[in-house]
């Protein structure tokens, strides 16, 4: 909180610059699809490039995740939504391929069970 604080006057003129830049941006874009449309034949009917901005400052998700892992495991979220809220490529991808390998191992492998040590 503290850094966010201090790093406010720079997150301001970033957020300044981008706003300016990003109609130029997106109007760079268009008219290199439309010199591709011209001398490629590139076909860019309906196409409009849009602009997208990352965060400025790193974002720090470990209570998000922990939140959507409390919903998962309380069965009020499913699996998918939960990786597609987090921003998962492909959730069902990563998610099928845990679920075959656990059940592959069989029941009681999901690593949850309490681990004793054996000291001697």
């Amino acid at each position: 909180m503290a850094l966010n604080t201090e790093l406010d006057p720079i997150v301001r003129k970033v957020e300044r610059k981008r706003l300016i830049r990003t109609t130029v941006y997106e109007r760079r874009a268009m008219l290199i699809l439309r010199l591709l449309a011209r001398y490629r034949g590139l076909d860019i009917e309906g196409v409009r490039p849009v602009m997208r901005w990352g965060p400025v400052l790193p974002l720090d998700r470990a209570r998000e995740v922990a939140d959507q892992r409390a919903l998962v495991e309380a069965g009020i979220r499913s699996r998918r939504s939960a990786a597609a809220d987090l921003g998962a490529d492909d959730p069902d991808g990563e998610w099928s391929r845990v679920l075959v390998e656990r059940r592959a191992l069989g029941p009681g492998a999901t690593g949850d069970e309490p681990r004793t040590s054996v000291t001697g």
